[in-house]
């Protein structure tokens, strides 16, 4: 328990960005500007830590470039784009320092707890028989439509609720395969957290959040099991406890099964609208696009918040060519060989999360909305990276000291 007060006395800044950022997850529970007090805490700690401009990353002025030019050209007035923009100054690296990587670093950690968090709110949810996406987004059960009541506990949206889970899947997955010399109850500890993760992501139905948290636990296993042995133990151990919970499991995934199944039979995903939508408006502006934040074309236009269906096509759509092109260098900039980064195992983490990001943004627009806590997350974690290589060698030698 001292253990505990003391890390909340060395993180309470931090921690209560992590609980606005989060309160992003909660609308009809937490006044929506409680998320902005969160950004600009980052902002003024931002300043604090006497940032500067590194040329080799000077793509994400392009990139921003991009955005305003677009936005300029379509008329597409809107504070969004200036949000994003924020986001990028403060989650990027071509805005950095030494102090400033660090303070990020240690944000993220106490980000990876609010993820956690979200978990344990989301069973609470659960025994209490809240459901929000069908008592207050729709107002009533999907099944009398044809459709699939998923869980989003006290989230707006069940996807929103899915990705916080799948997240959570992979830093217990993380702290598990690190800690080899943590006692065996932290284990446990772990594997359960492990598992309620697993339990959550399930019953909010998303079939790629949780297809891709499950492939990347494996990898983190791979990656930081210092030898076969160890691997195949872990194997054998999460080997029998897949048997023996496999029943509950697969009831949990009914939702998720009813998903598919309904898939199949109508022919169509539930991206298939949307992305036809961003083709449409790609096609009416090909170089620059129609503008950030902007959805529609002709009379069909407007500009404001809306499920965009992927982050890459809301790229193409919104900047065009332009803006995509760039996008695809800056992103494509932050890949890597997992030496460069391993000097410090959290690093690892930050790395799987940036692939989560990278493959779930095909499905679902963390990287272009800014309203969302989860856009400034994604950015951070290519901030990170990107840093964790440029100073590699600096923070190698001080570690050595």
């Amino acid at each position: 328990m001292s253990q505990i007060i003391s890390y909340i006395k060395n993180n309470l800044y931090e921690l209560f960005i992590t609980f606005c950022l989060f309160s992003n997850l909660y609308p009809y529970t937490l006044p929506s500007y409680v998320y902005y007090i969160g950004i600009f805490f980052i902002c003024l700690k931002m300043m604090k830590c006497k940032t500067g401009l590194v040329s080799k990353f000077n793509v994400y002025l392009f990139f921003i470039g991009a955005i305003w030019l677009s936005t300029l050209i379509n008329f597409a007035f809107d504070f969004r784009p200036l949000l994003f923009t924020i986001i990028l100054i403060v989650g990027a690296p071509f805005l950095t320092s030494i102090r400033w990587h660090l303070y990020k670093k240690k944000l993220l950690h106490n980000i990876y707890i609010g993820f956690a968090c979200t978990v344990i709110i989301s069973l609470i949810a659960k025994v209490m028989g809240v459901n929000y996406q069908v008592t207050m987004r729709l107002g009533s059960s999907m099944m009398q439509y044809g459709g699939v009541d998923e869980f989003s506990g006290f989230a707006k949206f069940p996807m929103w609720n899915s990705a916080a889970a799948a997240v959570s899947m992979l830093y217990f997955a993380y702290l598990f395969f690190k800690n080899n010399t943590a006692n065996t109850k932290i284990k446990i500890f772990y594997i359960l957290m492990y598992l309620a993760s697993l339990y959550v992501c399930l019953i909010s139905a998303s079939r790629s959040a949780f297809g891709l948290a499950a492939l990347l636990s494996l990898l983190l296993m791979k990656w930081l099991t210092p030898n076969m042995g160890k691997m195949t133990k872990y194997i054998a151990i999460f080997g029998c406890i897949g048997v023996l919970s496999f029943p509950f499991f697969m009831e949990s995934a009914t939702r998720m099964i009813q998903k598919q199944e309904h898939q199949e039979a109508s022919g169509q995903t539930s991206r298939d609208g949307l992305w036809a939508q961003r083709k449409t408006e790609f096609l009416s502006s090909p170089l620059y696009g129609v503008g950030f934040a902007v959805q529609g074309v002709g009379d069909q236009r407007q500009i404001g918040r809306g499920e965009s269906g992927s982050s890459w096509f809301s790229i193409l759509s919104q900047t065009g060519l332009i803006g995509f092109v760039i996008a695809i260098i800056l992103w494509s900039k932050t890949f890597t060989r997992l030496k460069r980064i391993d000097y410090e195992k959290e690093n690892i983490l930050t790395y799987t999360l940036f692939l989560f990001f990278t493959v779930h943004s095909i499905l679902e627009g963390y990287m272009f909305q800014g309203g969302w806590y989860m856009c400034i997350i994604c950015w951070l974690t290519v901030g990170i990276i990107n840093e964790a290589k440029l100073y590699r060698k600096f923070l190698i030698n001080t570690a050595k000291k």
